[in-house]
């Protein structure tokens, strides 16, 4: 359970960090302007720092109470499925992407949890092999 909640809050890391990258794109052009945005850019940094750290925590418990190569592909999977979900839904990076592409992306996002899924049940532990 720790691997879940530490994908989720590392899948929010790379959308704040590019939130964050965008916003000092905008500082750098001088187009942006702190009074109207500088509290959730301030909010945007305060949740990567949060998230990072309260997630590297979360992966070390994981690590220290569950196998590691599900701690791994457990990882591996969750953080980049929420991480585009929230880049799609909320960013809207996709709105240009033909629908067949979003097929491809929920086809192949299930594939890869699918895959998890199964390893995880099938896992030997490391004492019996």
């Amino acid at each position: 359970m720790p691997i879940v909640v530490a994908g989720v809050l590392f899948g929010f890391v790379a959308t704040l960090a590019k939130i964050l990258l965008d916003r000092a794109e905008l500082v750098v052009a001088g187009g942006f302007d702190w009074s109207e945005r500088g509290w959730l850019t301030g909010a945007a940094l305060a949740g990567l720092i949060l998230a990072t750290g309260f997630g590297s925590y979360l992966v070390q418990v994981a690590h220290s109470t569950g196998p590691p190569d599900l701690v791994v592909a457990g990882l591996t999977v969750i953080d980049p499925l929420v991480g585009v979900t929230i880049g799609i839904m909320v960013l809207g990076e996709a709105t240009s992407a033909p629908p067949w592409a979003l097929i491809v992306f929920i086809v192949a996002g299930a594939v890869a949890a699918l895959g998890v899924v199964d390893l995880a049940r099938r896992h030997v532990p490391a004492s019996a092999a």
